[in-house]
């Protein structure tokens, strides 16, 4: 009884110490985005930003429609100076 007990606390504490480590990551994913768009930085966010990043925007500019841009739209924006990232 005692060896299934202690079994099932190291899982709990295997998988907290998992979620953890998974929560991390993903905090310094998107601090790594946050300071890449903040900068403009188009190779860093090349690098950082998945193949089917997209954004979608509602009511950008004068257009009163919903627009999605996809990654290289994104980059080419920011690129040229449009958008700031």
């Amino acid at each position: 009884m005692k060896t299934i007990i202690i079994s099932m606390l190291l899982s709990v504490v295997a998988l907290s110490v998992q979620a953890s480590n998974g929560e991390k990551a993903a905090k310094k994913a998107a601090l790594q985005f946050a300071l890449a768009a903040d900068k403009a930085d188009g190779i860093k966010l090349q690098q950082l930003l998945h193949d089917k990043f997209r954004v979608v925007i509602n009511q950008f500019g004068e257009n009163k429609e919903t627009t999605v841009w996809d990654k290289t739209t994104y980059l080419n924006l920011i690129g040229d100076g449009v958008i700031g990232g």
